[in-house]
């Protein structure tokens, strides 16, 4: 059987590790999933189904001041949509699918190129 947990509006798999488990949430990643638990004095090891109620609330409560989930997703897409809408170099790599951090497009990203120049010539 399997046990669920909700945390954030979000459903957990009871049966994962807590650190691990915590990474379901967007916005948390294991560095931040680590330092919770090192800040209410969890073990890592530890099931999330095995927590005491009192424990899985100050979870909540740790991560509700936090960026996380709708909220970090709307701040994440509204800064893509500023990028493209400003043109900026970087926008314009986001627009038509392309490595947007200076990475190799001659021999990597062979996929992305190929769309670019179908995109280019169907006009």
């Amino acid at each position: 059987m399997k046990v669920i947990i909700k945390i954030a509006n979000i459903n957990l798999d009871g049966g994962k590790h807590v650190n691990i488990a915590l990474r379901g949430i967007y916005g948390i990643g294991l560095s931040t999933a680590n330092l919770l638990c090192k800040k209410l004095k969890i073990e890592c090891s530890r099931k999330l189904m095995s927590l005491s109620d009192d424990e899985i609330e100050s979870i909540r409560e740790a991560i509700k001041p936090m960026p996380h989930e709708g909220g970090l997703r709307k701040k994440v897409s509204s800064d893509i949509e500023r990028l493209i809408r400003t043109k900026s170099y970087r926008g314009k790599r986001i627009k038509y699918g392309l490595p947007a951090r200076g990475q190799r497009t001659s021999s990597n990203a062979s996929t992305a190129s190929k769309r670019v120049n179908t995109a280019i010539l169907n006009k």
